[in-house]
């Protein structure tokens, strides 16, 4: 019997095999304050657990009753994390002398029969599992605050612990950056780095792993914080100074940028940097060396040395975008039932974002099917309610049909137990799959996991179950952006994908090869491609920071609207209409979404002057000069983080689209999508003056 420290798999089977495999194990879990004992789960060698890497705290024991809470007191759903709460009469009495200490975690007990009972507030987060055993997270009091995030250390060491011969992982904050622990063969720093970027935000990434062959711990079992080596002494690889010639060219940029002295082998966003301020390394690259880099390699290169590799003529890395399409043999339709008639069961993806938010909202009005929501990270039903609250779309009477599944895209199973995830195979009747990670600065390879093996992934679960449930993927029309004049169709096959420029599209590219193939075996599988999913047409209400907000804040603060454009709107609240129909009504095949009626640059600039901002019309090429240049010297438009939008790609025109079977088949339903038009822009233009983003205007 064992207590006191989260036990890693990996040691159980150690003694599993020195015992020969006939000795029980139990795992026991409880604070002091619970006399000690408060659950327990037994086992021998941990076979049961499947890809688990540290052992479940168990059930609660008879004397005890355990309950996981979300912050607001309430009962998490299976797979949810929350503060583990104990009750029954276990219970001490409360601290000696110390009243304040006793009335704050020992706390009344609501869900006892017995009129006056308490439970304790043990501040250890858990979740539960399917089989109704604990998994322990760690402690809500070691939330850490980085560069002013707030930051669970125990989503970031889970992260770590997917990684490839990392067997355990302790996260610390050390001033502005998160320090990675890790016992095993792990990656280097930007080995790890590489692989968490499609899984944690920026802010949630190591700046450095150092690798410990073993963790140390205190004479009671636990993680000694304070013996951890100084990450400068011990992890970070000594200084090695750039060389001669372009990597001393480099550094001195960088310098410059950052404030830091940079060797040969660091990394530029380890070392503060952003991507506000990749444009000016590209402008500076340029000015100083006579070379245009993608900004993609910028965010590509690991190091410094990389990077000057790549100045230096040494072709960037190519991705042969046909290979990574290759489906792979285990994912193919296995002859099991194909549901009929609305759906009852639906796995939906990517519902804290945007478009999720309105796709979930319309599941939940017209069907009446119970949907699953796969969310990354801690407090997935808190995170799922405050975007629907962001937008608008709460609603009390539906909300108990919403069911939080904390996995994860790119990560085998997306992220579920076993056990979830063929529960969910055998039971969902419909995916509805849209996440993914949306980044138009970075690489293929930064967003292969989320995009790419996260749909590999989706498929899987659909069919490897005893029904096979119909999928809906949800794209973009950016697979077709490739030079050419040409009309582009819902049945055209996909371009030759070494001519897309963005990364994300590349991924996307893929991604739709892939469900093509495997919908060739038989799988019912639809393709969704939107362009530009717009705010609101209703409300005005926009994602914050999208691509019109941006654009519309860079032409005020230049005073010039870009002429020639002719920008596609098709509004969040008319894409997820038309999905969800079509996906709750059966429909099979590819479908676009591009407004016909396009805002041309005109009508832009005539309603940026209604709303108090002045602008003219500037020949296109001259505006995105002007946005190269100011961005060279350093002014953070907002346009930014929209590289393709500036960039000089040549004089070669892209496709149009013709939607007209999307457009016929949804006009049948009632569904049309509203014009890009002055009223509309009046409708955005107000929410962005309303919100700040236009600051010094006025409503229409």
């Amino acid at each position: 019997m064992v207590g006191g420290e989260s036990i890693p798999v990996e040691r159980l089977r150690t003694w599993a095999r020195l015992s020969g495999g006939r000795v029980a194990f139990h795992n026991h879990y409880g604070p002091t304050e619970a006399t000690v004992c408060a659950t327990s789960y037994r086992t021998v060698d941990g076979a049961e657990l499947g890809a688990a890497t540290h052992l479940p705290i168990g059930a609660a024991l008879p004397h005890t009753r355990v309950y996981v809470l979300d912050r607001h007191g309430n009962p998490a759903p299976t797979g949810v994390p929350g503060e583990v709460h104990i009750g029954g009469e276990c219970l001490a009495h409360g601290y000696l002398g110390r009243p304040g200490l006793t009335a704050a975690r020992f706390v009344p007990d609501p869900f006892s029969p017995r009129a006056g009972a308490r439970m304790y507030a043990t501040g250890d987060l858990a979740r539960r599992r399917p089989d109704g055993n604990l998994e322990f997270l760690g402690r809500t009091d070691r939330q850490l605050k980085v560069n002013g995030n707030r930051i669970e250390p125990g989503e970031v060491e889970a992260a770590c612990l997917a990684c490839p011969g990392v067997r355990e992982a302790v996260v610390v904050a050390d001033g502005r950056r998160l320090i990675a622990y890790l016992v095993g063969e792990p990656p280097t720093t930007a080995g790890l780095r590489a692989f968490l970027a499609g899984r944690l935000p920026a802010y949630m990434i190591p700046a450095v792993a150092v690798t410990l062959p073993a963790l140390p711990l205190t004479p009671h079992g636990k993680v000694d914080f304070g013996a951890l080596p100084e990450p400068d002494r011990d992890a970070a690889p000594p200084y090695e100074p750039p060389r001669q010639g372009t990597e001393r060219a480099l550094a001195e940029i960088w310098a410059r940028m950052l404030g830091a002295k940079p060797g040969r082998k660091d990394n530029f966003f380890a070392l503060g940097g952003h991507s506000l301020l990749v444009p000016q390394v590209v402008s500076a690259v340029a000015a100083e060396l006579g070379v245009t880099v993608p900004m993609t390699e910028v965010f590509a290169a690991a190091t410094l040395a990389e990077l000057a590799e790549v100045v230096g003529g040494r072709p960037a890395e190519v991705v042969d975008l046909r290979a990574e399409a290759v489906l792979p043999g285990d994912v193919a339709f296995g002859g099991a039932p194909i549901p009929q008639g609305p759906p009852r069961r639906v796995l939906l993806t990517g519902a804290t974002g945007f478009l999720g938010a309105y796709l979930l909202a319309e599941l939940l009005r017209v069907t009446e099917a119970t949907v699953h929501c796969l969310v990354r990270g801690d407090e997935p039903a808190e995170r799922l309610r405050a975007n629907l609250e962001r937008y608008g779309l709460w609603d009390d009477r539906v909300a108990h049909r919403i069911v939080p599944e904390s996995g994860e895209l790119g990560v085998a199973r997306l992220g579920l137990w076993d056990g979830r995830f063929t529960e969910l195979a055998d039971t969902v009747d419909l995916v509805v799959h849209n996440g993914a990670l949306v980044n138009f600065a970075l690489p293929y390879r930064r967003l292969r996991g989320a995009n790419v093996d996260g749909v590999l992934e989706i498929l899987r679960l659909a069919s490897s179950g005893r029904i096979t449930a119909p999928v809906h993927l949800v794209s973009t029309l950016g697979v077709h952006l490739t030079p050419g004049e040409r009309t582009v169709r819902e049945g055209d096959p996909l371009p030759d994908p070494g001519l897309l420029h963005l990364g994300y599209d590349q991924s996307k590219w893929v991604a739709d090869r892939l469900a093509e193939t495997a919908r060739r075996t038989g799988l019912p599988i639809s393709i969704h491609r939107p362009a530009r999913v717009s705010a609101d047409s209703r409300t005005g209400q926009a994602m914050p920071g999208d691509f019109l907000g941006r654009l519309f804040e860079t032409c005020v603060r230049l005073g010039a609207v870009p002429d020639g454009e002719r920008l596609d709107m098709a509004p969040v609240d008319h894409v997820a209409s038309a999905i969800v129909h079509l996906a709750s009504s059966g429909a099979t095949g590819d479908f676009h979404y591009h407004n016909p009626r396009t805002l041309r640059s005109a009508v832009l600039a005539e309603g940026l002057t209604r709303h108090g901002f002045p602008v003219r019309l500037t020949p296109g090429d001259e505006w995105r000069r002007l946005v190269r240049d100011r961005l060279a010297v350093g002014d953070d438009l907002p346009i930014a983080l929209y590289p393709g939008f500036f960039a000089e790609y040549g004089e070669q025109a892209g496709p149009s689209f013709d939607c007209s079977a999307t457009e016929e088949r949804l006009a049948r339903a009632g569904l049309a999508c509203p014009a890009a038009d002055a009223e509309l822009l009046d409708r955005y233009l107000d929410h962005y003056v309303d919100t700040g983003v236009l600051v010094g205007g006025c409503r229409a």
